[in-house]
């Protein structure tokens, strides 16, 4: 719909306004708030400025974990002191339970010794035989 200037809008009033003289005022009332001047409002024309994601080192995020384990010490606050989002704070923590944030843990394997002992599938079998001999 075209912009009407005010000459037209009170034209276009009184043309929709005969006959019916108790609502005269409020459809002039109405007419004037919806043609209401912009000029002064401000119009953002730059994207705001996002910011960037910050990344933090190993030992900063089990810092910030061993805070959170402290006696008295809540996650929620212990995130906010460091900016952090207290669901990635839980987690660190998770990941620092499991062993698996920061210094390297040793492995859960068990050493293992291999023998030359040949001729069946089982062990038990060739150490009866070894026994024999």
């Amino acid at each position: 719909m075209p912009r009407l200037s005010r000459q037209e809008q009170t034209l276009r009033l009184e043309e929709i306004t005969t006959g019916y003289s108790g609502r005269t005022e409020f459809l002039r009332s109405t007419v004037h708030e919806e043609s209401m001047d912009t000029s002064e409002q401000s119009v953002f024309d730059e994207t705001p400025e996002r910011e960037v994601r910050r990344r933090r080192s190993v030992e900063e995020k089990r810092r910030i974990v061993e805070e959170t384990l402290e006696t008295g010490e809540s996650v929620a606050r212990v995130a906010r002191r460091h900016a952090v989002n207290a669901n990635q704070v839980f987690h660190w923590r998770k990941k620092y339970r499991e062993g698996r944030l920061g210094k390297s843990q040793p492995s859960k394997f068990l050493p293992v010794a291999l023998s030359d002992i040949s001729g069946s599938k089982s062990g038990r079998v060739a150490r009866q035989n070894a026994a024999r001999l």
